[in-house]
C-alpha cells in the first residue's frame, strides 16, 4: 500500500549504450512500473502531438520524411553534431516528456515507478525522484552496443556519446552507480542487490 497514495519514484539514467533498458527490464520483472522516456519522446514528436510544430518551426521541413513525420535519423544527424541545436531540441521535447511522466505518476496504482531517462538530469527530472541510479559502461563497449542496436557506424555512435553528459558530471547527481561492463547475468545480480 502506498503511503499518502504517492509511489516511490526511481530514476535510472546514463548515456547511450550503457544498458539502462536492460536494467529497467529486470526491474519490470520484479513488478515495478517503467516509464520509458525515449518512447514518450518519440510519441510527443509525432505529427499532431505537442512538440511536432515547435520542432518543425525550429529545424525546418528538411527533417521530414515522406509521410510528413519527423525523420529521427535526419534530425539526429543535425543535433548530434551541434550541441546548441541538441540543447534546443532537448528544451522543446523535455517539457512535454516531463508532463507525460507526471500524468502517468499521478494516475498509477503501482507503489514503485521507474523512470528510464537517458537525459534525466538534463531535463531536471532528478528532483521528482526518491532515488537516482546511474548506469555506466566503458566507452568501447558502449560504441559496440550502439552500433549493433541502432545499425549505425562507429563515427555516428561516437558522435552520439560525445553529445551526452560525461560520466564524471553525471556521477555527481546519482545515489547509486551500476557499472555494466559484463554479462546480462552480472547486471541482473547488481540489480537484485539494489
Amino acid at each position: 500500500m502506498m503511503l499518502n497514495n504517492k509511489p516511490k519514484i526511481i530514476g535510472i539514467t546514463g548515456g547511450s549504450g550503457v544498458g539502462k533498458g536492460e536494467a529497467c527490464r529486470l526491474l519490470a520483472c520484479r513488478g515495478m512500473e517503467i516509464i520509458d522516456t525515449d518512447s514518450l519522446s518519440h510519441r510527443v514528436i509525432l505529427r499532431g502531438n505537442a512538440a511536432y510544430d515547435e520542432i518543425l518551426q525550429e529545424f525546418g521541413g528538411d527533417i521530414l520524411g515522406e509521410n510528413s513525420e519527423i525523420d529521427r535519423k535526419k534530425l539526429g544527424a543535425i543535433v548530434f553534431s551541434n550541441k546548441a541545436k541538441l540543447a534546443m531540441l532537448s528544451s522543446i521535447v523535455h517539457k512535454y516528456v516531463q508532463k507525460e511522466c507526471e500524468e502517468i505518476i499521478s494516475n498509477t496504482t503501482n507503489s514503485i515507478i521507474v523512470i528510464d531517462a537517458p537525459a534525466l538530469v538534463e531535463a531536471n527530472m532528478q528532483g521528482i525522484c526518491d532515488l537516482v541510479i546511474g548506469v555506466f559502461a566503458k566507452r568501447d563497449i558502449r560504441v559496440e552496443r550502439i552500433m549493433e542496436r541502432d545499425g549505425i557506424g562507429r563515427d555516428a555512435a561516437q558522435m552520439r556519446i560525445n553529445s551526452q553528459m560525461t560520466d564524471d558530471v553525471l556521477r555527481g547527481y546519482i545515489d547509486i552507480a551500476i557499472d555494466n561492463n559484463g554479462t546480462l547475468q552480472e547486471l541482473e545480480e547488481k540489480v537484485r542487490e539494489i
